[in-house]
């Protein structure tokens, strides 16, 4: 099992600047990789940057 944790800050030229921030975990099972990951933003009022939460599944060959 895997965690991950992620914050950054964005700066851009037109005052949008905004905090984006991630918490994931992350499991191996049977060949499969699994992870779930919370991502968000500090946005107010911009839908394209509502909290997701994301499912990945990865097999490597």
């Amino acid at each position: 099992m895997n965690l991950a944790a992620d914050i950054g800050r964005q700066l851009l030229d037109d005052a949008l600047d905004y905090t984006h921030w991630s918490l994931g975990a992350g499991l191996d099972v049977q060949g499969f990789s699994l992870d779930l990951t919370y991502h968000n933003t500090d946005l107010a009022g911009e839908p394209l940057a509502d909290a997701r939460l994301v499912m990945t599944a990865r097999r490597s060959f």
